[in-house]
């Protein structure tokens, strides 16, 4: 009997249609479960970066972070409610949560898409809280500071202090950004680069537990077991964090090699220039009047100070021609040269200051300084500029644009820009249309700055290197069209 080969050929294409089918199915099962991870993952993203930028704002407006709340209650407030000492996050309790109530946040935005409560971990710890009132703002810190003095004195009881020194007086800003991130911050290794880094100056780390949430808390304040035993682990602790990329979906969750953990961080000096806390190029320089000179010298009297060098701050002082004087004149206070019959610089007498730093601008106000006979005859100020070495790197002057007497503040650039100076020389030239008479002034504030932000405390708004524009139109009444 001959075999029915339309019969076998029949079953055959239903056998491949139906493997065809199966993959069909299974194709589609997977792309409809990275279609659920992708969006998954993007709400996730989401919401750690709204909760970062809630963070941010919080740290802009109150100058410090919250602490964390506490995951197993709902309230969403951080635990204590104020500036202090964390109870949540810290070493007793590293499973703080996001403050949503605190940040002003939707319960929602502090969850992940598996709806788990996204971990907050943020230091205050024993070098200065960062959850301290001020904790977070480097403000009063110097960009470039000659003399370093370090941050404010740290209480171990309350991990306060560590902060950057403050004044009121511009020249006392002495804390280095280096000095105030020194022994702060939280350790995380990241993982997603190549080669991996490790960063020990973290401010703040937001971390949903993924897909498996293991370590994580459920919103009613449940923690899920079993505690990862991979790098999971340290995300679940109150340091030494970890971001690393995803492993395969066929690693088991109890594998050393699992890891599903989405982290986000903020580095401390990142974190203080996104919130507009950022140290300042404060200037290096003084402000000459009885009090500083009381502390440079001992003596506030006015006259011959009986020297002729000393140190302001961080700025030495020389003068040549004579000792330093100090003396009033106009109703302020300021350094000149004693000589001939003034206690002013004149003459050939001139001041150098050395402020021990590269500077691109100075920043100087003069009094006494300006025009006399209604402007027939201006003062006249000469700047020398001298680099690391001592070399002579260039000159400018400016003349008086005022009426004799009173405050005259000035910006000055060395002449090429390209060049960085280290010390200055303040010389009087003679009065312009009479080269016989010499201008005559004192120096009552210097600032030198590594910036172009390089003003005076004693700045009036009056000085030749200030452009005003005065302009007339005609006709007054512009018609339609």
């Amino acid at each position: 009997m001959r075999p029915n080969r339309q019969g076998g050929a029949s079953g055959l294409m239903i056998v491949v249609v139906l493997v065809l089918l199966a993959v069909a199915l299974l194709a589609a099962r997977v792309l409809n479960r990275l279609g659920e991870f992708a969006d998954d993952r993007a709400t996730t993203l989401s919401n750690l970066q709204q909760v970062a930028a809630a963070l941010e704002q919080y740290a802009a407006v109150n100058q410090r972070l919250p602490c964390p709340a506490n995951p197993a209650d709902s309230s969403g407030v951080e635990v204590p409610a104020s500036a202090g000492q964390c109870t949540y996050g810290s070493n007793a309790h590293p499973e703080g949560s996001v403050p949503w109530s605190t940040l002003g946040l939707n319960t929602d935005k502090a969850l992940d898409a598996w709806g788990r409560k996204i971990s907050y971990k943020v230091y205050s710890g024993s070098n200065g809280s960062f959850t301290q009132p001020g904790g977070i703002s480097m403000v009063q810190c110097d960009l470039s500071e000659p003399s370093p003095a370090g941050v404010t004195a740290v209480s171990h009881f309350d991990n306060t202090g560590g902060l950057c020194q403050s004044s009121t007086d511009a020249y006392q800003h002495n804390t280095t950004s280096a000095q105030f991130v020194a022994g702060k911050g939280l350790t995380l290794t990241d993982k997603t680069v190549n080669p991996n880094i490790t960063y020990t100056d973290v401010a703040y780390v937001l971390i949903s537990h993924g897909p498996t949430g293991m370590g994580g808390y459920t919103v009613s304040g449940v923690q899920l077991t079993p505690v990862p035993t991979s790098d999971e682990r340290n995300n679940t602790r109150d340091d030494n964090f970890v971001s690393a990329p995803f492993s395969d979906p066929d690693i088991a969750t109890t594998s050393n090699q699992h890891f599903d953990d989405f982290v986000f961080y903020r580095r401390i000096t990142d974190l203080a220039a996104r919130v507009g806390l950022a140290a300042r190029d404060w200037p290096e320089g003084a402000t000459f009047n009885s009090a500083t000179l009381l502390a440079a010298t001992g003596s506030s009297a006015s006259g011959d100070t009986g020297r002729s060098s000393f140190s302001f701050m961080a700025t030495d002082v020389t003068a040549s021609g004579g000792n330093v004087s100090f003396t009033t004149t106009g109703g302020v206070e300021g350094i000149g040269v004693v000589g001939g019959s003034s206690l002013l610089i004149s003459g050939t007498e001139f001041i150098h200051f050395d402020f021990h730093q590269n500077a691109s601008r100075l920043g100087v106000s003069l009094a006494n300084f300006g025009w006399e006979f209604s402007n027939a005859f201006r003062e006249q100020v000469e700047f020398r500029f001298y680099d690391s070495g001592g070399s002579l790197i260039g000159s400018v002057t400016k003349q008086g644009c005022r009426a004799d007497g009173g405050i005259a503040t000035y910006f000055v650039d060395p002449p090429d820009p390209t060049m960085k100076y280290e010390s200055v020389d303040v010389r009087p030239l003679a009065l312009t249309n009479f080269s016989l008479i010499s201008s005559q002034f004192l120096i009552s504030e210097i600032a030198s700055c590594t910036s172009a932000l390089c003003d005076t405390t004693l700045s009036t708004g009056t000085g030749c290197t200030r452009a005003q524009l005065t302009k007339a139109f005609s006709p007054t009444t512009a018609s339609d069209g």
